[in-house]
């Protein structure tokens, strides 16, 4: 029994990439001339979107989280209810912020290649919810 292998344009499917993404033009020849090994190749050494997409939102929402509890922690402090922690802006000192500002940077960047994914939200979607 022998296993059937993929197709470049399977593997590109598998790894959320748009049809043919890898086709391009190689050693001086059309793309349409493209063989598959230096499409496998690139492939192999690829990330798969959805994959990243995942990992990308999970450390988004983890972000969030953590900066929602140090607003909250830092509008006790500023009430009095809570011993004095951070001095100045809590925004301002926060290496998070700059994180999710990077990260959403990296985010937006990373779809910008123009999937047709029906589940792909653009900025302003993403931000409403």
């Amino acid at each position: 029994m022998s296993v059937r292998r993929l197709t470049p344009r399977e593997c590109e499917r598998l790894q959320g990439f748009p049809d043919d993404y890898t086709r391009i033009a190689w050693r001086n020849k059309p793309a349409t001339a493209c063989p598959d090994g230096p499409r496998y190749k690139a492939l192999g050494n690829s990330m798969a979107v959805p994959v990243m997409r995942w990992i990308g939102e999970r450390i988004q929402s983890t972000l969030n989280t953590q900066i929602k509890n140090q607003k909250a922690s830092t509008a006790c402090t500023a009430s009095g209810n809570h011993q004095r922690g951070m001095r100045g802006s809590a925004m301002a000192d926060n290496p998070q912020h700059v994180s999710t500002t990077v990260l959403r940077s990296y985010y937006d960047r990373m779809y910008a290649f123009g999937t047709n994914s029906t589940d792909t939200l653009s900025p302003s979607e993403r931000d409403a919810s």
